[in-house]
């Protein structure tokens, strides 16, 4: 399994995937030449230098050469993540998996994803203290495809994953909060038909995790 670390950062998915046995060789790429040095620092130290490429990169530019089965970018916005995708049409391949951690515009990558026929094929929760981390998993089918908001909020992947029922439960009920309380500060002369919509979207995907896992 060979991975591309987008955005590689100290390169600690490079290291740990390699660790697990998850990879065998990775391409990890930084557009700042310092994070870069700390990420070979940790790589050497973790003796896995013969099995890492570090390139110094925009984004995807000179990955497609490095013929990854997985790319992996995480810790940055959606929208960036999307523009990093578009700007790549070598991704557009049902042969290349990607594993996307967006940290805010989860909503704009999901609608993207969509929008050019990435299929949202798994999605994960992790969860570290009080925050809950929303990971996707999408493969290039070329088949343009529809999600509701909420669905674009959240996802709709874990509804039949027990694994991922409890947390996804709060992330549905911290997200249907949020919105009332936007709803309510916006007041009954406002227009609150986005919250609404929003709110019921919510609780119809907590009804069906609920009918579904029980």
């Amino acid at each position: 399994m060979r991975i591309a670390d987008v955005g590689c950062d100290h390169a600690y998915i490079t290291a740990e995937a390699l660790r697990l046995g998850k990879a065998t060789f990775s391409v990890a790429s930084d557009i700042r030449p310092g994070p870069l040095c700390r990420a070979r620092d940790n790589i050497t130290e973790a003796g896995f230098s013969d099995k890492v490429k570090l390139l110094l990169a925009d984004g995807l530019d000179g990955i497609e050469q490095y013929a990854p089965d997985d790319i992996i970018i995480a810790g940055m916005g959606g929208e960036l993540i999307a523009g990093i995708i578009d700007r790549a049409p070598f991704v557009k391949n049902g042969n290349i998996r990607l594993i996307l951690q967006p940290m805010t515009s989860q909503d704009k990558l999901r609608a993207y994803l969509c929008s050019s026929g990435f299929e949202i094929i798994k999605e994960l929760l992790p969860s570290e203290r009080s925050h809950i981390y929303q990971v996707i998993a999408a493969r290039y089918t070329g088949v343009p495809y529809k999600l509701s908001p909420s669905e674009l909020a959240v996802g709709k992947a874990c509804v039949k994953d027990p694994s991922q029922t409890d947390v996804f439960r709060t992330l549905l009920l911290r997200n249907t909060e949020k919105y009332e309380k936007i709803k309510r500060a916006k007041g009954a002369s406002s227009d609150t038909k986005k919250e609404s919509l929003l709110i019921e979207g919510f609780k119809a995907i907590l009804k069906e995790i609920n009918d579904e896992n029980g």
